[in-house]
């Protein structure tokens, strides 16, 4: 029997991920769920298997992207955490290589801008007054 719930997990999950390049945090975290409620998996089940299969399948993941950037993001920011412009536009071309070019660069522009605002680093102004402007006019895309 269980088996056969797995198998239709695997089933729904490879559904969902036929429709995107790259799986979105959303998107993992409401598969798992949808595994825990609707095929009544544990949360280490649904999420090993949607590991698994994601793998098998070569399907990148947001949060394994995201990881690897930040590791990267902390290196060009050396021992005082700090990205300027140059650095920042190495970024955006790391994450577009390790995406295979499945995103656009305002996308990955927009991306590399979410993880730095999210973790402790900071960004050094372009100029004579050190204006952080060129950081701020960076959009979401979606």
């Amino acid at each position: 029997m269980g088996t056969e719930i797995e198998r239709r997990f695997r089933d729904f999950v490879e559904l969902h991920m036929a429709s995107e390049k790259i799986l979105s945090e959303d998107s993992e975290r409401s598969l798992i769920g949808e595994g825990i409620t609707k095929f009544e998996l544990d949360g280490e089940q649904a999420r090993g298997l949607y590991i698994v299969i994601a793998i098998q399948s070569g399907q990148l993941m947001e949060t394994d992207v995201s990881r690897h950037m930040l590791n990267v993001l902390r290196t060009l920011a050396g021992p005082r955490g700090v990205i300027d412009k140059r650095r920042f536009q190495k970024a955006v071309v790391i994450l577009m290589t390790l995406t295979k070019g499945l995103i656009s660069e305002p996308a990955a522009r927009a991306w590399v801008k979410r993880l730095i605002e999210g973790c402790e680093l900071r960004v050094r102004g372009r100029g004579l007054f050190r204006s952080r402007r060129w950081f701020r006019k960076i959009k979401a895309v979606k």
